[in-house]
């Protein structure tokens, strides 16, 4: 009879043990992908650049999908009905759409203004979205054409649908100044 027991004890201890160890990591995934806490250096800093990093997590932070980019932190930017997030972790801030395509720069090499992302990477593109820092108030897209397309930025985010490729991207920050990264053509 005690031998019987012992394998069945055996079993129920390890799968106890196996069930604590899945838990855990599961647990320590979760913060490790939405507490912005752990970012450490230029991370840090960058990090302290956008607002909605500061507010407290959400379901609407979940990505719609199995995650192409895992940050130390996530979140849904842009209006409610927006599909993009965007990402941070020690090494790279990244905005992501709702299919999963996503474009990234190493926080190291981040030197303030939006980081935008023509979905799919077509030329001739239907739209653009990114990300902005606190501050930066509209991003105006400059087309082939001459003329321009100008987007709010709203939590941290911004979307707007173009009739063709940006040839280079403006912003304006909060105290009405408008400004156009080194090398853009304008």
């Amino acid at each position: 009879m005690l031998q019987s027991n012992v394998p069945r004890n055996l079993v129920a201890l390890v799968l106890t043990l196996a069930a604590g160890f899945a838990i855990y990591f599961i647990i320590q995934g979760d913060s490790a992908r939405s507490d912005s806490t752990q970012l450490t250096g230029a991370a840090a800093r960058v990090a302290s650049e956008f607002g909605v990093l500061a507010s407290p997590q959400t379901t609407a932070d979940s990505l719609p999908s199995e995650p192409t980019v895992s940050g130390t932190a996530g979140r849904h930017v842009g209006r409610p009905s927006a599909t993009e997030w965007m990402t941070i972790s020690n090494a790279r801030l990244c905005v992501q759409d709702q299919s999963g395509a996503f474009v990234c720069v190493p926080v190291g090499n981040y030197a303030g203004g939006p980081l935008v992302m023509e979905p799919g990477g077509a030329s001739g593109a239907d739209r653009i979205i990114g990300i902005a820092p606190d501050g930066v108030t509209s991003v105006t897209a400059l087309l082939p054409d001459g003329s321009t397309k100008t987007a709010d930025v709203v939590n941290n985010g911004f979307s707007m649908a173009l009739s063709g490729s940006a040839k280079a991207i403006q912003w304006t920050t909060s105290d009405g100044v408008n400004h156009t990264p080194e090398g853009s053509q304008g």
